[in-house]
């Protein structure tokens, strides 16, 4: 039966969180490896200067706990630093600190239609959820690369 759903649906996502499991980060794994990023980079610091700190810490909680981290001097982009999901790469520009009313579900919305088959998304959420996302409007829209 399972092997019907695969063939007749492959991009469901039930069945990407069951068949889709290499990250593409797999140092980022843990939270903790994913606070690292943030906390041991330079430039992370000096772009952290120019927000309030209540409000990066505030969304750094959200960043680590939805699978982000700090990707710096991505050098095949114009940009040189930006969010990106360890398990898909779903990549945000490091504006996302502007966003003073960021949430799980506007940071969700905005990873699961940036990447549709993020197997850590459609863990963390469930399939239903992810589901949801994709077809919820998104209320913010981030910027993306």
């Amino acid at each position: 039966m399972i092997t019907n759903h695969i063939n007749d649906s492959p991009f469901c996502p039930l069945v990407q969180s069951e068949i889709n499991f290499i990250p593409r980060n797999p140092e980022c794994t843990t939270k903790q490896s994913r606070i690292l990023t943030f906390s041991l980079n330079t430039r992370f610091s000096r772009r952290r200067a120019g927000f309030p700190t209540e409000q990066v810490d505030r969304i750094l909680e959200i960043l680590v706990n939805s699978g982000f981290y700090f990707a710096s001097q991505v050098n095949d982009l114009p940009y040189f630093d930006q969010i990106e999901c360890y398990f898909c790469e779903a990549a945000f520009s490091c504006d996302v600190f502007h966003c003073s009313d960021l949430t799980d579900n506007i940071l969700s919305q905005n990873h699961a239609n940036q990447n549709r088959q993020c197997s850590f998304l459609i863990g963390q959420v469930g399939p239903r959820e992810f589901l949801r996302l994709l077809n919820s409007p998104q209320p913010v829209v981030l910027h993306t690369f």
